[in-house]
């Protein structure tokens, strides 16, 4: 059994969310494998009322920060930091619980997902459901342009949804050898269980538009468009469904056009099918649109389409045959092919027949699931682990993260000592301000190491330590024994478990408190008992740059001692 992990962006049932739904679907009844969707908290909530609708296994997750929008605003990209960093662990802890074997990366939107699956050693595949560019997002470009790069590159698969959003992000990538690993498959759709062949247009001057309100859809293409028919004197209307930032100033522009008795906004709904079956025609006036799921949706229900030419249309729609391709932006050549459908309703059925037979042959589950089955095996089966070349860009990514992470924290910490009135002096060994760029990794312990270190408590209970897994999960057990100097007399002792801490994770061991040690050095000795082949190390404060010294001098043990 191969547990599919599903990684959602949003909790929202728009388009890519959709089509992460339709996949858990579609491999849901699949004997070898298992998908499991993952939902952060945040969106309206209608991909988690689906998923259960649909009785399908979910994890709800906490909603990291996406990259996309990112800049340099110091405030912005220390919160993009800090909250991915803090939601990280127990992204991965749901990732163990639920056993997954691969990840599917829905978007480039976020980069938690992928920062679990190296450090958890997973394969990954990224879905590319579109592309945002500076036309229409203001955050740093050369910033997104790095973690794009930096995300299909530590991905196994990259499947994109038409050739023309696959052909933008290979342009990423000059004299690019390995762009077999970029592949297309189609978004589908599930044929609706209503029996249309019965049905009669219900309503036949009527258009619908499913888009979110925002300025790239070109809903205000199509209002213009019915403006002009208005003036032409045509009996019709226009519902639009979706919501967005801009469905404000959209209902302003109709109200400016004294449209409100032909176009009528309507909320988001997961009822398509009695959006489509009441309609004469869908109008998808986008002035980018990387595929086009309304598109199909329509042609599912045997209904035509007039679209722009707007990226993945022109790869659904055969012009004069299933609909209609206009230029963007013209609300001449949109006001033009909606005309022609009112005045020839018996052509805009048989567009919307042959529409059908497209959609069956090209965009139904059925070619999509072969695709996507033998691509998660194909992953799972010859994943071998991450390369050196693949592990400097996480590297790379990783701290430059963390960096800042810890860098926010020691600036939030620096402040709480300012206000304090009485705070001490900084102590030798006793660092509550973790800066990688001090400290370094220990070989690899085979067995036990010791440190000897003085404290400046005056009772210690705690001590906390960074440990290395090197990327993998460790079986075993980890034990502190804390000894008085000139002795091996063991005066406390405590146990953790080893395949419960993450790489480069500040562990901490809890025992009895010991009290009047200020000023007095103790033996801290931990012993590993392992039952794997994987080997932890302790970070320690790097002593000098130069290695060969690093080995004649005695390390000194980062740890933070409460």
């Amino acid at each position: 059994m191969i547990n599919v992990g599903l990684m959602s962006h949003s909790s929202s049932a728009t388009g890519a969310e959709k089509m992460l739904l339709n996949l858990a679907i579609l491999l849901k009844n699949e004997e070898m494998i298992k998908p499991i969707l993952f939902i952060p908290q945040n969106g309206d909530g209608s991909l988690i009322e689906l998923a259960i609708k649909n009785k399908l296994d979910y994890e709800i997750i906490p909603a990291s920060k996406w990259y996309v929008y990112v800049d340099f605003n110091r405030d912005v990209f220390k919160e993009f930091c800090n909250n991915n960093i803090d939601n990280l662990k127990l992204v991965k802890e749901k990732i163990l619980e639920n056993n997954i074997d691969i990840i599917i990366n829905n978007t480039l939107t976020n980069i938690i997902y992928l920062l679990a699956a190296v450090e958890l050693n997973l394969p990954v595949i990224t879905w590319v459901h579109g592309i945002l560019d500076s036309y229409m997002i203001n955050a740093n470009s050369y910033f997104r342009l790095l973690i794009d790069r930096i995300v299909l590159e530590l991905s196994d698969k990259v499947v994109f949804c038409s050739n023309w959003t696959k052909n933008y992000y290979e342009g990423f990538f000059l004299n690019y050898k390995n762009k077999e690993k970029f592949i297309t498959i189609y978004n589908w759709t599930y044929e609706p269980s209503t029996d249309y062949e019965t049905k009669s247009y219900i309503n036949e001057n009527i258009f619908v538009c499913l888009n979110t309100f925002d300025h790239n859809k070109g809903i205000n293409t199509l209002i213009e468009a019915a403006e002009i028919l208005k003036k032409s004197n045509y009996n019709f209307k226009v519902y639009l469904f979706g919501d967005g930032q801009e469905k404000i100033n959209l209902k302003k522009f109709v109200t400016q056009k004294e449209l409100n008795n032909y176009i009528l906004f309507n909320d988001r709904t997961n009822d398509i099918s009695n959006v489509y079956n009441k309609c004469l025609a869908l109008i998808q006036p986008s002035y980018i649109e990387s595929f086009g799921m309304t598109i199909i949706e329509a042609m599912a229900h045997k209904k035509p389409v007039i679209s722009a030419k707007s990226g993945g249309p022109e790869e659904i729609i055969v012009d004069n045959v299933c609909g209609f391709l206009i230029d963007v932006g013209d609300k001449h050549q949109l006001a033009e092919k909606m005309e022609y459908l009112l005045n020839n309703q018996d052509k805009a059925k048989q567009l919307g027949n042959k529409g059908y037979d497209i959609y069956k042959k090209r965009f139904s589950p059925n070619g999509a699931k072969d695709l996507f089955i033998n691509l998660i095996k194909d992953v799972y089966q010859k994943f071998s682990g991450y390369s050196s070349e693949k592990l400097v860009l996480y590297d790379l990514l990783n701290f430059f993260i963390r960096h800042n992470y810890y860098s926010n924290k020691n600036e939030i910490k620096e402040e709480h000592k300012i206000n304090k009135n009485n705070a001490e002096d900084e102590k030798e060994n006793i660092n509550n301000d973790i800066d990688f760029s001090n400290l370094i990794p220990s070989r690899r312990i085979r067995n036990n190491k010791k440190y000897k270190i003085l404290i400046y408590n005056d009772e210690i209970s705690k001590i906390s330590i960074i440990i290395g897994t090197h990327f993998k999960r460790c079986k075993g057990l980890i034990k502190l024994n804390i000894k008085t100097k000139d002795s091996n007399y063991i005066i406390r002792s405590t146990i953790l478990n080893l395949e419960h801490i993450d790489d480069n994770q500040l562990v901490t061991f809890n025992f009895d408190t010991i009290k009047y040690v200020k000023g007095k050095y103790f033996i801290f000795e931990f012993e590993l008992f392992y039952l794997s082949d994987n080997k932890i190390s302790i970070y320690e404060y790097k002593v000098t740059s130069n290695k060969i010294l690093n080995k004649l001098v005695n390390k000194k043990l980062f740890c933070i001692i409460e």
